[in-house]
């Protein structure tokens, strides 16, 4: 099966979360995410990333975010790869995109 990477525009997650659509996953190091992340976050560093430990309310969208995206579709395509899933969501341009919309952060 052929993943495909999902980018998702910040005002658009946004819905999402408001909508209880999505478990986030911030694959940041623990010091970004102590500077600031989204609300309801999981943080799971992509240095030490397996997709085995992830779990989330089945019927939900599991989306990644990072600093800019690169990190964030890395483990998303990761995530889809292990648990056969067809399509995979990151954040596109990671939390510095969310920030320019001016979209909260969680300190």
């Amino acid at each position: 099966m052929t993943q495909v990477l999902c980018e998702v525009e910040p005002k658009h997650l946004k819905d999402w979360i408001d909508q209880g659509l999505v478990t986030l996953i911030d694959v940041r190091e623990e010091d970004e995410f102590a500077e600031g992340h989204l609300e309801a976050a999981r943080l799971n560093p992509i240095t030490n990333f397996d997709p085995s430990t992830l779990s989330f309310e089945k019927g939900r969208k599991l989306v990644f975010y990072c600093r800019s995206g690169h990190r964030s579709s890395i483990a998303a395509l990761k995530w889809a790869e292990y648990a056969c899933d067809k399509e995979a969501y990151s954040l596109k341009g990671g939390i510095l995109a969310w920030k320019d919309e001016g979209l909260p952060i969680q300190d």
